[in-house]
């Protein structure tokens, strides 16, 4: 039975891979190795020391059970949602709309800005041309932080037996990492990674 179930779960990662594979812009596609895994966890936790922003999608993505790095050019599409917000950060849950607040680690996050991805319902709006900041919930005397969430992976919503698929641009020191892990070349211009994390199921 177990090796029934490798068989299946390692065709389902080609599936996967071939996918992937077959999108504009994408370049490279490896499975994250056990050792850039925790490389990435130690400096991810680094950059949020040192800046107090969170990547909150690439810890989504490792949580996953399988992952893979892509790199891609500029030819790839546009993520499908935001990938920066601005946020207050509280110990207990503020008296909110649930849209308006991101859960992390047991602390709560106002959402105060955000990449200009989609369209925006409310009135007040400070548009800075890629992002913009929601005035009425701008609160004085709160230091905001950047949150980056993960997003979907559309091309993968359809595929059977892949579930829990998010993708996260890992932080400019993981980046860098991952190119010289991987072999890729080390200059970012007009190329990026991505992690993307996904279930199986039979």
């Amino acid at each position: 039975m177990k090796e029934r179930q490798r068989a299946a779960e390692e065709m389902n990662i080609s599936k996967i891979r071939n996918e992937i594979g077959r999108l504009p812009g994408v370049l490279s596609i490896e499975t994250l190795d056990p050792q850039i895994y925790e490389k990435i966890i130690e400096l991810e936790d680094r950059y949020t020391q040192s800046t107090m922003n969170i990547n909150i999608g690439i810890m989504e993505a490792l949580a996953r059970g399988h992952q893979f790095c892509i790199l891609k050019n500029d030819d790839f599409r546009g993520p499908p949602s935001s990938t920066v917000l601005m946020a207050y950060k509280y110990d207990a849950k503020p008296s909110l709309p649930d849209n308006q607040i991101v859960i992390f680690e047991d602390m709560f996050y106002s959402i105060i800005g955000q990449e200009k991805i989609g369209v925006f319902s409310e009135d007040k709006i400070i548009d800075t041309g890629n992002f913009v900041i929601f005035q009425n919930r701008i609160v004085k005397g709160r230091k905001p932080i950047y949150l980056f969430p993960s997003v979907a992976f559309p091309e993968l919503r359809k595929m059977r037996g892949v579930r829990d698929v998010v993708s996260s641009t890992p932080c400019s020191i993981v980046d860098m990492s991952l190119r010289r892990h991987y072999g890729y070349q080390e200059d970012p211009h007009h190329t990026g990674t991505l992690v993307l994390g996904f279930n199986l199921e039979f």
